[in-house]
């Protein structure tokens, strides 16, 4: 049997998680029908309609920020599609003109988080941060600051999520916006 969890929002992670026995599909787009039996096995008045995709290749889904604008922090939410572990996950952000403000990098192997400051690389010991690596749902929370320590301007940000697993990597954007108070 498979096993699925789903988030329930952006805003409130909480994770439905469903078993099932699928059945082999080929490669590409498929539509699944949920209905959900009580206890008596009847069904709900409502099914929920899965589309997937079945594929043979390591994705990253950039699944939004919330809030967005924000004012002192947002969230922003991927799901890591790679079939193992990631060996890395980075997290950098650039101005709407391309400056590069922010940049964490996620490393199981060293259980750090590496900053620039001032054109130097700072790395700071940290414990807690492996789920990031993780399969499936994840989320990394941006506090507004860039790496020099200085609150950001309000306005528009590209933040970039990257997912590597050894050789390979995949990178989504998701467009932020800040308003400060």
């Amino acid at each position: 049997p498979s096993s699925v969890s789903l988030p329930d929002s952006v805003q409130n992670a909480n994770e439905v998680t469903f078993t099932f026995d699928p059945p082999e599909l080929a490669l590409g787009n498929h539509r699944i029908q949920v209905v959900l039996l009580d206890v008596n096995r009847n069904p709900s008045d409502s099914s929920v309609v899965l589309d997937v995709k079945v594929q043979n290749e390591n994705q990253l889904v950039a699944l939004g920020a919330y809030p967005n604008p924000f004012k002192s922090k947002t969230i922003l939410a991927f799901r890591n599609l790679f079939s193992e572990l990631a060996d890395e996950v980075r997290f950098d952000v650039y101005t709407v003109s391309g400056r590069h403000i922010v940049s964490r990098h996620y490393n199981t192997s060293e259980e750090t988080i590496t900053r620039s400051f001032n054109g130097q690389v700072l790395t700071t010991q940290v414990t807690g941060i492996a789920g990031l690596l993780d399969q499936g749902y994840q989320e990394i929370v941006w506090d507004g600051f860039d790496d020099e320590g200085n609150e950001v301007a309000s306005g528009v940000y590209f933040a970039r999520l990257s997912v590597r697993h050894g050789s390979e990597s995949r990178s989504e954007v998701i467009k932020v916006a800040r308003l400060r108070q």
